[in-house]
């Protein structure tokens, strides 16, 4: 029993120490008007933002895709 308690803190461990590397990699780049932003706050406003506004009661795809790509 003393074993298996063992290996599973040592999995949990390497579990831990592995999502803290992953998470300290993980970086937020977002372009903006050909701009490369690696701001973490400004890259999720503008992530909620396109998000509301794909999630609008808007109808016509069209409207909204040309909205999306300024076209």
């Amino acid at each position: 029993m003393r074993r298996i308690a063992a290996v599973a803190a040592s999995l949990a461990l390497i579990v831990t120490l592995g999502v803290r590397l992953y998470n300290k990699n993980n970086v937020c780049v977002s372009f903006v008007d050909g701009r490369k932003v690696t701001d973490r706050e400004v890259v999720m406003n503008d992530v909620d933002n396109i998000l509301a506004d794909l999630l609008t009661d808007r109808t016509d795809m069209e409207e909204l895709l040309n909205d999306f790509f300024d076209k």
